[in-house]
């Protein structure tokens, strides 16, 4: 579960996921430990999680998962760009607009642009992986 970032520095706090969005590209997600650390664990250690997409009132996009994860230092407000993990439906959720929705945990921001995920239709198949 190491990272090594692009000047080859050993980073055990930052983990790179990658949403491959079938036909159209990738997005990659910096995974922050830090903010939610069993969440990351869990979800990091299986993948890769493979769905399709589903959405939540053009404010994110989401992938149902298999994962039991409880709440981990739950917020209610979120950015586009940010990923993060949907206790109750055990799905991950990629934002796509400043949002107020039910608690979530929090993973991390995408470190590339969101803009082929926002062009997406409902069943497309998503690959959430390392």
């Amino acid at each position: 579960m190491e990272n090594f970032d692009q000047d080859g520095l050993h980073s055990i706090s930052r983990l790179t996921a990658k949403l491959e969005i079938q036909g159209q590209g990738t997005i990659e997600y910096d995974l922050v430990r830090h903010l939610a650390p069993l969440t990351i664990s869990k979800v990091f250690n299986a993948l890769p999680i493979t769905d399709t997409v589903h959405f939540y009132d053009n404010k994110f996009a989401y992938i149902h998962t298999k994962l039991q994860v409880g709440a981990e230092k739950p917020r209610t407000t979120f950015k586009s760009g940010e990923i993060a993990f949907l206790t109750n439906s055990s799905s991950v959720c990629f934002f796509l607009q400043e949002c107020r929705v039910s608690p979530m945990n929090l993973m991390g921001v995408a470190k590339t642009s969101i803009d082929m995920l926002r062009d997406c239709r409902a069943g497309t198949n998503l690959i959430l992986k390392k």
